[in-house]
């Protein structure tokens, strides 16, 4: 039997079941109901920075940094097993990183920084907040690789 190839980290299409519709939505919603309570839990840490606060950046920056780490290992652990990689990408990608992250709360405080402070902080709050997202989103892969390599010249040893 010929060996599947995986797709790189990220590409995890998910295509559009008919019979498992109602599991898929069970594993979503369980997922992001777990991802938005965390959520919920650092906004109430109120962290500000110059009064403003830091909790979507930062919900946002560890999402993208842990979905890039878990893209890695997923396709690692699950390269042949497309049910199991699905399962998992829907409950914890899709839901529980998906409801952890939130690009509607990066909008809204863009909105309010451009109506309540400056325009430079309410462009520069999003671009930042994106780029940051997509550095630490590569960081998370690189990190999963490094230990992948590191755990294979272990077993190997």
């Amino acid at each position: 039997m010929p060996r599947q190839s995986t797709p790189p980290p990220g590409r995890f299409d998910v295509p559009a079941t008919q019979p498992g519709q109602a599991r898929t939505f069970g594993l979503v919603a369980l997922g992001g109901a777990v991802g938005t309570g965390l959520r919920v839990v650092v906004a109430e840490l109120g962290l500000e920075w110059d009064g403003i606060s830091v909790a979507v950046p930062v919900v946002n920056l560890v999402g993208a940094f842990a979905m890039g780490a878990f893209l890695v290992l997923l396709q690692r652990r699950h390269a042949l097993d497309s049910a199991a990689r699905r399962r998992r990408l829907l409950l914890l990608g899709t839901g529980l990183i998906g409801g952890f992250t939130t690009y509607s709360g990066l909008a809204m405080d863009a909105v309010v920084l451009l109506s309540e402070r400056t325009v430079v902080a309410g462009i520069a709050y999003p671009v930042v907040t994106v780029l940051g997202g997509a550095l630490a989103a590569w960081a998370g892969i690189a990190m999963a690789q490094r230990l992948q390599r590191v755990a294979l010249r272990r077993c190997k040893s």
